[in-house]
């Protein structure tokens, strides 16, 4: 970002992911303002910026979703209080509406947070969005405020021209590039950053963090349970609080062999960027989740449970949805009427592989898997590096208890 010279950016949620002292050092590294005007508690951060373009009076203020404490550790925004944007807002259009022509709000809200600033909101010109990874290929006016969000992950750079007045927008246009990769075109200061960094991960990739007693199998994960499918799921369970934890097998992409193991063996075993969440569900739901893992056994199909914190049987003989036998949650029969704690990775919390038990509990607005009912959303860290820190935790792997899935006629 220093070599593509940005003007300035906002904090989004995940920019806390990795702890406060972490964020310090990276804003310290910047040589742009980083705007949080609707965060207390970080005084590196600044409110809003002013600028001068073509005789042009412009402030440029950023704000992030008052949610971002739902989205992250407890930990990583301990101190920090987010307050809601609208409010902030409407403070500094008074502090700024005679000091300059223009006001520009970096919003990482979503952009249904920024239609409603947009509506509730007076003397914002643009809006410059972000957080629900929306593709809007033309700006859109609300209340005669310009809205734009140029997609996610850099995919699209938003161009957005203005025609200015007498202080005033007359006319306006924008629309997407989408980025294309070219192979034989790099920039070179670009290309020295990227070498430097990759050199980095390479040398992270491959550091020993553990050793495996026994071979760690995925071989089977999509029709029994596993010595793997166990360790991964006890991990989930651990990490959450939960009373249980469910994760699809299909997940689980390599087998941990005996011996040594390195970061990227882990990264092999779980290539998805997935995170942990758990949520509240009725035991006759459970029951019904269960149901659904083992209703294409014959097909292996990804969606075969792994499981930890409970145990079930279930017949293959019978028809899909009358399989499963017997379910005891932490050694005690399921309570069909009782509410438990169940985690599970975002993929299916969302209603992945079919799992639509966990989609009827939750919503998942932008990249978040944040309402409902769900009670703990790690989404600062992806599953793997949860099980790399467990791993370098403890050093030895040693295969947990197996029978938690048992096949009868």
């Amino acid at each position: 970002m220093n070599a593509m010279k940005f003007d300035a950016m906002v904090l989004g949620n995940h920019e806390f992911d990795f702890g406060q002292e972490e964020l310090k050092k990276r804003m310290a590294e910047a040589e742009f303002p980083v705007l949080g005007a609707n965060v207390e508690g970080m005084g590196q951060l600044k409110q809003y910026v002013l600028k001068e373009m073509g005789g042009t009076r412009v402030a440029i203020i950023g704000v992030v979703t008052e949610y971002t404490p739902e989205s992250t550790h407890s930990r990583n925004v301990a101190g920090l209080k987010f307050s809601p944007p609208a409010d902030t807002l409407r403070g500094y259009m008074r502090e700024l509406k005679d000091r300059v022509d223009i006001i520009v709000v970096l919003s990482h809200c979503g952009y249904s947070e920024d239609r409603l600033l947009a509506d509730q909101v007076r003397g914002i010109d643009v809006i410059v969005g972000g957080h629900s990874h929306t593709k809007l290929e033309k700006p859109v006016r609300v209340n005669g405020t310009i809205i734009v969000q140029a997609w996610e992950h850099g995919k699209a750079l938003g161009v957005l021209d203005l025609t200015v007045r007498e202080g005033k927008i007359v006319e306006y246009a924008g629309h997407l590039e989408e980025i294309m990769p070219v192979a034989d075109l790099e920039d070179k200061t670009v290309g020295k950053i990227v070498e430097q960094y990759r050199d980095k991960g390479d040398k992270a990739a491959n550091e020993v963090i553990g050793t495996a007693t026994v071979d760690f199998e995925a071989e089977n994960v999509r029709r029994q349970g596993t010595n793997l499918g166990d360790l991964i799921a006890d991990i989930v369970r651990q990490v959450s609080g939960a009373d249980a934890a469910i994760i699809n097998g299909g997940g689980i992409r390599a087998t941990i062999r005996k011996g040594e193991i390195r970061t990227k063996d882990v990264y092999a075993v779980l290539p998805f960027d997935s995170y942990i969440v758990a949520i509240k569900l009725s035991g006759r739901l459970i029951i019904e989740t269960l149901e659904h893992g083992v209703s294409a056994v014959e097909q292996e199909e990804g969606r075969f449970p792994q499981v930890s914190g409970l145990a079930f049987a279930y017949s293959a003989s019978s028809p899909p949805g009358s399989r499963v036998r017997e379910i005891l949650i932490n050694g005690e029969p399921l309570d069909p009427n009782r509410e438990y704690i169940v985690a599970t990775n975002d993929f299916m919390a969302a209603g992945g592989d079919g799992y639509t038990t966990f989609g009827k509990a939750v919503s998942a607005p932008g990249d978040d898997v944040t309402k409902g009912k769900v009670v703990f959303s790690d989404s600062g860290r992806w599953l793997r590096d949860v099980v790399v820190e467990y791993i370098r935790e403890r050093h030895v792997l040693s295969a947990p208890s197996m029978g938690r899935i048992k096949k009868v006629h």
